[in-house]
């Protein structure tokens, strides 16, 4: 997604509506990792008010920016010295990415929830219409989601926020939440630009509840773990400023605000993990143990610093297994066990975004390093398949489809996403020429022979190493049941192979096809 920003002053919108007792501990004017400044102001009836402003110095410009979205900050009349602790922290993570992102295009992941709505009207209120635009992801789950999606678009055009829809389909394999989850997230993936920052509206019970379902649901190793604040997502960047933020926060701001915003009725129902928690758990314990959540929220820190020094670590081994044809068996297995149990948890929780169960974590990486194993092996993790073939294994997301046998529609310019792998056509000399009513088919197509050969297309790519997933991906040319073309494979330095009747020389344009693994 591009966008062009103009950098301007912004106008400070919520200081006058923050009363603290605690002024007098405070010195008139500090300034926090030099972007922060809190100034004390008495008014001519004696009433202490504090301002605030972050600055930014971007092409020479100062940036004066007010954020509303931090914990309780828009109805809080005394703040506790805690909540003001809170609520410097959460600017003076703010005033870190301004310094560090400030070229960077700002999108809001918008379902049309409370949560999202209230993200992007601070953001429009602060001033930044001109920086931010909106993305809305359909799943077509729910009768009402293009009613949702219609709603979502009347609201960004009264906020004068560009929306881009996304428009997905849901794989129904597995967990119907996971592959709503993975899709929308492979959504986002291909609509944003390098550099780009996506922000979504997360909050601190969301925070929570994640790390307690990580806990009941025995996840491995790395400690506790809720969501992060800021990861990676392709060349982009997801970041979430209201993950400090309660949720009753972010209500009493709709209700302040007279927002409208979207009820998602299936956030109710209490057969869900999450919600069952939410609605019937976190309550009873907010009753017996009040400060349960801050408790944990300390927890989760600690252990977030310690699993960022382990990541590390675990990302230097994925690189050390990784090739083109995928993740060496041979190096994996030359790894103590523990660091080999490491090395795959890192693996699944970069390409998945989360963390799988001990007894998952355990069987996957078993089915990985058993000995004699020839035939292909497969098994679902995390919403991802993990495959063996051979001494390679790969993590790959499934293809979106129900069938195993898919056209594909190819022309030049052509890019699509097959499952962890990415096909690309383009014009230049030699390659082939499509035949009218030839079409490019993945799968089942393993019995047929090029013209002149005496080997079925499963056994020649057998012999030239390419591996069953990679085989399962690989769009080749048909027409009447004949065999005309497949694709190059430049991870395995295997060249397009065609029939002599729609190939052309190097004096002619023709199409070039070629799978190419995705990065990890």
């Amino acid at each position: 997604m591009e966008t062009t920003s103009s950098i301007k002053h912004l106008k400070l919108v919520t200081g006058e509506e923050l009363i603290c007792e605690l002024i007098s501990e405070m010195k008139d004017s500090f300034i926090v990792r030099n972007a922060l400044s809190l100034t004390a102001k008495t008014m001519n009836d004696g009433t202490k008010f504090f301002a605030f402003k972050t600055y930014m110095v971007y092409q020479d410009s100062p940036m004066n920016v007010i954020m509303v979205f931090t914990d309780k900050v828009m109805s809080i009349a005394v703040p506790t010295e805690e909540m003001v602790t809170q609520y410097n922290n959460a600017l003076s993570e703010m005033a870190q990415y301004l310094e560090e992102d400030g070229n960077k295009p700002w999108i809001v992941a918008f379902s049309g929830g409370m949560d999202s709505t209230a993200l992007l009207h601070a953001l429009v209120r602060a001033g930044l219409n001109s920086r931010i635009e909106a993305v809305h992801v359909n799943h077509g789950l729910q009768a009402q989601a293009f009613s949702w999606q219609a709603h979502c678009a009347a609201v960004c055009r009264l906020l004068e926020v560009p929306l881009q829809i996304a428009e997905v389909e849901v794989s129904s394999r597995g967990s119907l939440e996971a592959a709503a989850r993975r899709a929308r997230y492979q959504a986002f993936e291909k609509i944003l630009c390098p550099a780009d920052l996506l922000l979504m509206a997360h909050h601190r019970e969301d925070h929570i509840e994640t790390a307690i379902l990580t806990l009941l649901r025995g996840y491995a190793g790395m400690g506790l773990s809720g969501m992060p604040a800021s990861r990676g997502l392709g060349e982009a960047e997801i970041y979430r400023p209201l993950l400090t933020v309660s949720q009753s926060t972010i209500v009493e701001y709709a209700l302040q605000h007279k927002l409208e915003f979207i009820e998602d009725p299936s956030n109710q129902d209490t057969r869900h993990d999450r919600n069952y928690l939410r609605h019937n758990v976190m309550p009873r314990l907010e009753g017996r143990f009040p400060d349960w959540a801050s408790r944990l929220e300390s927890r989760l820190d600690l252990d977030q610093q310690a699993r960022a020094l382990l990541t590390t670590y675990g990302a230097q081994d994925v690189k050390t297994l990784r090739a083109p044809q995928g993740f060496s068996v041979v190096k994996l297995k030359a790894l103590e066990r523990f660091r080999g149990l490491h090395v795959l948890n890192t693996l699944i929780a970069q390409c998945a975004a989360i963390i799988p169960s001990r007894r998952q974590l355990t069987a996957a990486y078993e089915m990985l390093v058993a000995d004699g194993q020839v035939e292909p092996r497969v098994m679902l993790i995390a919403g991802f398949e993990l495959h063996r073939h051979g001494q390679w294994f790969d993590l790959l997301p499934p293809v979106a489809g129900n069938t195993a046998s898919d056209e594909v529609e190819i022309k030049a310019g052509t890019e699509i996403e097959l499952g962890g792998f990415e096909l690309k056509a383009w014009v230049a000399p030699g390659g082939i020429k499509v035949p009218a009513g030839a079409k490019w088919l993945r799968g089942g197509r393993g019995q047929l022979k090029l013209e002149g050969s005496h080997k079925r297309l499963s056994e020649l790519l057998r012999e030239q190493g390419i591996p069953f997933w990679v085989r399962q991906r690989l769009p080749v040319l048909t027409e009447r049941n004949r065999l005309l073309a497949i694709p190059e494979l430049p991870d395995w330095a295997v060249t397009a192979q065609f029939n002599e009747a729609v190939g052309l020389d190097q004096a002619s344009q023709g199409l070039h096809v070629a799978l190419i693994r995705s990065a990890v």
